[in-house]
């Protein structure tokens, strides 16, 4: 999900990287955070919920960081 979610946001619209690295990255502290809560206590269907949402969060963060500029000759 969050990597569809990124594909959006850099190709179609706002066509930047920032808006899926931030939200990625919030996404992805508050996952961890409830997380650790979940796990503290030992309630599994939020601990099931926050592994998606860290990986959904981690998804969004991970396309907009590995995307080469246009200027790059490597990228044709």
């Amino acid at each position: 999900m969050g990597v569809y979610l990124s594909v959006y946001f850099c190709n179609v619209r706002p066509k930047k990287t920032w808006h899926p690295l931030m939200f990625g990255s919030v996404i992805e502290a508050v996952g961890v955070g409830v997380l650790s809560y979940a796990l503290w206590s030992d309630h599994l269907a939020t601990i099931y919920g926050m592994m998606a949402l860290t990986g959904a969060g981690t998804g969004l963060r991970f396309m907009p960081g590995t995307r080469r500029p246009e200027s790059d000759p490597m990228s044709r």
